[in-house]
């Protein structure tokens, strides 16, 4: 289980990492702390996927779905996919929603 959390918690911090070098960002903080709440969690989800009988190739599947939802969450107060942000937001987090899946499913 922490293995799960673990990589999802520094696959989420690299993940907003970027928004830091953009100066006209008044949260950026607060970006990076969501983005990486976000990975920890996909982490955990992916975690609680492999205990309910779910292995293998499937966890990328799953990764990028759970990113997916966890991204749509994220843009919903901002107006969903309507929202500017959103081009930005949904690419990164079925991105890295993959790449958890991927990184768990060698890793745990």
């Amino acid at each position: 289980m922490f293995q799960g959390l673990l990589i999802g918690l520094i696959i989420g911090f690299l993940e907003g990492l970027p928004v830091l070098f953009i100066p006209q960002e008044p949260h950026r903080y607060g970006v990076v702390g969501a983005s990486t709440i976000k990975g920890g969690l996909i982490g955990l989800l992916l975690f609680a996927t492999i205990r309910s009988g779910y292995a293998g190739w499937s966890l990328i599947s799953f990764g990028a779905v759970y990113g997916c939802l966890l991204a749509l969450v994220s843009t919903l107060p901002e107006g969903g996919l309507s929202s500017k942000e959103a081009k930005y937001i949904f690419p990164f987090g079925i991105a890295g929603g993959a790449i958890i899946g991927l990184l768990v499913k060698f890793f745990v």
